[in-house]
């Protein structure tokens, strides 16, 4: 008897709207898919159904976290993420849109390169130094930075990765405030916009590494205050933004850039986790209204614990990072489910979450992750 003859194939739409339905947050599972044959393969190397996949899913994965401490950067990998490019003696300064920002020395960019590449094709760009000569002692300058798309609120950050961006400079020097945009379009830092007298007290001219970019306007938080500083990318306007009352300052908050584009603050109060929305009105302040309260107790595995602190949040995914003792956990806002990431032992003093979708190309897979040949499009919000 001769054998029946093949089942036809799949129309290629069909077998599209399936594989549009794999989930995100395991890369793993779309590299075995574009294994299957070589059409699958086809299937994923083209652009436009990879377009097509995340503005059906349209909430990327966090693949894992940058943790710096004393100059160092390590990443966790929170899935089946590719190894991800993690260059030695590099500390990461921010994360967001599917790029880092590095530097080697944190002495300041006037005497050391800040460095935005891509840590899954491990693509990097060199910013130049400062034009100014600064003839500054280290120890009395504040400084932080950030990346963002330079689409000036105008994308969906889908596929920007490889787009123009920004590098936002905020440096203090006593009561003085300078911001300087580097754009990778022109290739240059431009003129400082400057103020004065912004600072609650002298000694808030340090920042700490926790930044969030409402609309057209980029929020970065005093070290030292609850206070932090509004920078309008438009008009280059400053004003500073005052948080509600709160006993504990210094460390246990972080800012929030929520769904709709709005202005969040998450802070830690004894044994509770206050989350805060706010409004501005005509007159450029902020008000503030609570949102949410959340007891660690009922949300945390019952165990010795004693120290809580939130040391950073996942825009776009709206996930916090909360230190419980010497573990760090993740706390999904929408679902309040807690999950365990690692063990601190007191070396993470940052944590930078990187969002992303990741989606193959050619590519193989084995117990190490994704292998070249892999084309991802990452993307933080």
């Amino acid at each position: 008897m001769m054998a029946p003859p093949p089942p036809p194939q799949l129309m290629d739409e069909l077998v599209e709207e399936v594989l549009l339905r794999l989930p995100p947050d395991d890369p793993a599972s779309l590299v075995r898919a574009a294994l299957v044959c070589r059409r699958w393969c086809r299937l994923f190397s083209d652009a436009g159904f990879r377009r097509r996949f995340r503005i059906f899913h349209r909430t990327p994965p966090m693949l894992g976290i940058y943790c710096s401490s004393a100059g160092v950067s390590t990443f966790v990998r929170t899935s089946s993420c590719p190894p991800i490019a993690n260059r030695k003696n590099f500390d990461v300064i921010d994360v967001r849109h599917g790029r880092v920002l590095r530097t080697r020395d944190f002495r300041g960019p006037w005497m050391n390169v800040l460095v935005v590449c891509d840590p899954i094709t491990d693509e990097q760009t060199e910013l130049p130094l400062l034009p100014a000569s600064w003839d500054l002692v280290p120890s009395s300058v504040g400084w932080n930075a950030s990346v963002l798309c330079a689409s000036n609120g105008s994308c969906d950050h889908l596929d920007c990765n490889h787009g123009a961006f920004l590098v936002v400079l905020v440096i203090t020097v006593s009561d003085l405030i300078y911001v300087y945009t580097y754009s990778s379009e022109a290739g240059t830092w431009s003129k400082p916009a400057t103020t004065q007298g912004l600072a609650d007290r002298p000694i808030d001219w340090h920042w700490r590494p926790n930044s969030a970019v409402v609309g057209n306007a980029l929020y970065v938080k005093f070290q030292y205050s609850k206070s932090f500083l509004k920078f309008d990318l438009a008009t280059q306007g400053m004003i500073v933004i005052h948080p509600p009352t709160s006993r504990h300052y210094e460390h246990n908050t972080v800012l929030v850039a929520t769904e709709d584009d709005g202005l969040g603050f998450a802070i830690v109060e004894d044994e509770k986790l206050y989350l805060w929305l706010g409004n501005a009105s005509p007159d450029r302040h902020v008000g503030w209204a609570q949102s949410r309260v959340i007891n660690f107790k009922t949300v945390l595995p019952d165990s010795a614990y004693s120290k809580f602190d939130v040391v950073g949040f996942a825009h776009g995914v709206a996930i916090l990072f909360l230190r419980v003792n010497d573990e760090i956990f993740t706390l999904d806002l929408k679902s309040c489910k807690v999950r365990y990431i690692c063990k601190d032992n007191g070396r993470m003093n940052d944590m930078f979450p990187y969002v992303s979708f990741c989606t193959p190309v050619g590519a193989a897979y084995s117990s190490e992750g994704l292998r070249v040949g892999t084309s991802c499009a990452p993307q933080t919000t």
